[in-house]
């Protein structure tokens, strides 16, 4: 029932839920405290702007550097920006140069889970964590949001496509939140509030790019199928393209650039009759 308070320039206070007491803890550097975190066991771990990961199990009649089992302060020249408990005598920090770490603190033992290839090139900065589930953590970072499910070690990534409008509106994400009904509100800093709801929609989206391997045409008018499983698309604004579902390709028929504007199209054997606006109709063997 306790109320802690991190002031920046002062250190670390305590509000005690019993009598208003109000209990000031002026520790080292008070000027770097970034966060304030207690764990299960009621130890309290403080993270700093380039100090370290600090800690006490006896309220701040001492005071111990983090270390981890070959005694390397690996938060050293990093700022701490989010510490999460685990039920599992494990931490997951957040930091703006060592992307998500998990921490057991029994053992020492330190795991990098942003990034997690040897080759990433760019540091990821975490400047938020939020469980959603028992297995499944959302990481906002200023590369977008990181899904990481803790049971199958699977890092799904949310970024920004100006191609898709349902896309992020921004990369730098600095907060989240979850409602009652499961859904995520998403804290932006150049792209306002995105909402995320928990039923995810089943639809894949296709957007023009106006590339030979793109679809082209926004105005999709008419769908018809082959006898070889291509699915024709006829646009008001594009001409004619040809979709493949089992690679999901698109592939652009150049002929229809005679006729761009398609309103209506007609399978009659292996020939696809098609209707135009202005440009009377054309006939194609799609073999």
């Amino acid at each position: 029932g306790n109320v802690w308070i991190v002031v920046e320039s002062q250190g670390i206070f305590c509000l005690k839920n019993k009598g208003n007491k109000l209990i000031h803890y002026p520790i080292k550097k008070p000027n770097n405290v970034s966060y304030l975190e207690i764990d299960y066991t009621n130890t309290i771990w403080v993270g700093y702007k380039g100090e370290g990961l600090y800690y006490t199990n006896d309220n701040f009649k001492t005071f111990n550097l983090f270390t981890d089992s070959n005694n390397i302060n690996i938060f050293a020249d990093d700022y701490v920006f989010k510490i999460m408990t685990d039920n599992h005598n494990h931490l997951y920090i957040g930091s703006s140069k060592g992307g998500l770490k998990r921490i057991n603190v029994l053992t020492k033992t330190v795991t990098n889970i942003l990034p997690n290839t040897p080759d990433h090139l760019q540091n990821i900065f975490v400047r938020n964590i939020l469980r959603y589930s028992d297995s499944k953590l959302w990481i906002a970072t200023e590369s977008g949001i990181y899904i990481y499910d803790t049971a199958n070690k699977v890092i799904q990534h949310i970024e920004h496509n100006r191609d898709d409008v349902y896309s992020l509106s921004d990369n730098a994400i600095y907060s989240l939140c979850k409602d009652r009904e499961g859904g995520i509100w998403i804290g932006s800093y150049f792209g306002g509030v995105n909402y995320y709801p928990r039923f995810y929609t089943y639809f894949e989206k296709y957007y023009p790019k106006g590339t030979d391997n793109g679809l082209h045409g926004k105005r999709v008018r008419e769908f018809c199928q082959d006898n070889q499983g291509i699915l024709w698309i006829g646009t008001e604004d594009g001409g004619l393209n040809r979709f493949d579902p089992k690679t999901k390709t698109f592939s652009f028929f150049t002929p229809s650039n005679a006729f761009t504007n398609v309103h209506g199209l007609c399978l009659i054997g292996d020939h696809l009759w098609v209707g135009t606006f202005a440009k009377g109709v054309k006939v194609i063997d799609t073999r």
